[in-house]
């Protein structure tokens, strides 16, 4: 088996496609380049295709990952090249490289994701100064719906909140910049975070209105952040099973 990451972006109306959408897209445009995916054992296999993290529907994002295995060794240049011509506006592969055989995939590894949450331009003024009283205080609540129950619960999440910082941008908008944990058994969704900032700080708050961008995914190494592309070495790292 041959293993192999790709960084890809997902932006504009490619943020209204699902999850599995997403992976049937890709999986036609592997065959339409001539790729040889592995395929898993029994009775219903599956490419050995693999999403780290999955976005949530409507939001865009400008750093993705996908984990293929493959029967036979690719071309890493050759698939950017080709699959880039056949995949749809607003997706666009960025980077990929080989990984080792026999270490841990890739969503075991994400610890935080980085986003843009930006309110539409004609809405309230969002501030540096804000955003610090808002981050000083000893408990931020969001409100969560509980796995088993489906029912909202009120949760301190300020443990969860890595670093909040002013986002000024002339496209996207005002709003926050968030890194924000992102591990599979605990994760703060960013549009929760700004439904508590608003409150707060006495914004009005639709969540329909906000645009969230994924900047980017971190891993862990040493206690600091490091975006997973750079996690996915051929030497020894975070990867490497225990």
């Amino acid at each position: 088996m041959n293993r192999y990451v790709f960084r890809f972006t997902k932006t504009g109306a490619l943020r209204f496609i699902s999850h599995l959408d997403l992976q049937r897209l890709f999986r036609r445009m592997f065959k339409r380049i001539g790729v040889d995916l592995a395929y898993s054992n029994g009775y219903n296999p599956h490419p050995r295709m693999n999403l780290a993290q999955p976005l949530s529907l409507g939001f865009e994002s400008e750093s993705e990952y996908l984990e293929i295995e493959t029967n036979e060794p690719v071309d890493v240049d050759n698939i950017l090249l080709l699959g880039n011509q056949a995949l749809p506006r607003g997706m666009v592969l960025t980077a990929g490289k080989e990984i080792r055989s026999g270490t841990k995939n890739l969503s075991s590894v994400v610890e935080y994701s980085e986003y843009s949450i930006a309110l539409p331009k004609e809405s309230s003024t969002i501030t540096q100064t804000m955003i610090d009283q808002f981050d000083s205080q000893n408990i931020i609540i969001v409100n969560k719906r509980d796995k088993k129950t489906k029912k909202f619960i009120e949760k301190d999440v300020k443990s969860m909140i890595f670093r909040l910082s002013l986002l000024n941008d002339k496209t996207l908008g005002n709003g926050i910049r968030a890194i924000l944990r992102s591990a599979s058994n605990e994760a703060l969704n960013p549009l929760q975070l700004m439904e508590s900032f608003c409150c707060a700080a006495k914004i009005p708050y639709e969540k329909e209105t906000c645009r969230v961008t994924r900047r980017e995914l971190y891993c862990l190494a040493e206690g600091a952040l490091v975006p997973l592309f750079d996690c996915c070495n051929q030497g020894k790292g975070v990867l490497d099973e225990k």
